[in-house]
């Protein structure tokens, strides 16, 4: 057994020292190798750039849910782009397409609807109410542009008005 353990020892030693001493630099560094082709343009991504991105939410009628007990519809639009990440330390904006960008929370009048999102994981919710406690005609077809900034695009814009697309839209030179 002692045999083994000295037989086992002296390969090691020997082996480290040959790996040690057998990687060198010597000699110059030879030229420089020809620069490659380029590679080909990959499929476009989804809008937006690194630090905000775009999803559009297209819904209708049959979209929306009757919630009768506390008087309000609302429908959930999935996307991936909703992770626990974003939930934790991303900003969210969403705005009600038309003739303008809306941007969300919003009331009409103070006796009539008032529109509402959040978001979970995997997806966006938004949510109609009547201001005077009853229950809202559902909302039928509207269009939603959500907005997710990374935490370091809000940090270096802290002059932004991000419930304003256009300005938001100007500062990331984002496309729709």
């Amino acid at each position: 057994m002692k045999k083994q353990k000295n037989l086992l020892f002296t390969i090691i030693a020997f082996s480290a020292i040959l790996m040690m001493t057998s990687c060198g630099k010597d000699g110059s560094t030879g030229p420089t190798g020809a620069t490659g082709a380029n590679g080909s343009n990959g499929a476009d991504g989804q809008n937006g750039n690194a630090n905000v991105k775009v999803v559009y939410a297209n819904l209708s009628g049959p979209n929306w849910y009757n919630e009768t007990i506390n008087n309000h519809w609302y429908a959930e639009f999935d996307n991936p782009i909703f992770t626990q990440n974003v939930r934790d330390s991303a900003m969210v904006q969403a705005f009600e397409l038309g003739t303008y960008s809306v941007a969300l929370p919003y009331t009409i009048n103070t006796t009539t609807e008032s529109f509402f999102w959040g978001t979970g994981v995997g997806y966006i919710f938004f949510d109609v109410r009547d201001n005077a406690g009853g229950q809202p005609a559902n909302p039928g077809t509207k269009s939603f542009k959500v907005i997710v900034a990374t935490p370091s695009a809000r940090l270096a814009n802290p002059n932004l008005n991000w419930k304003d697309y256009k300005a938001v839209k100007a500062a990331f030179n984002l496309t729709d």
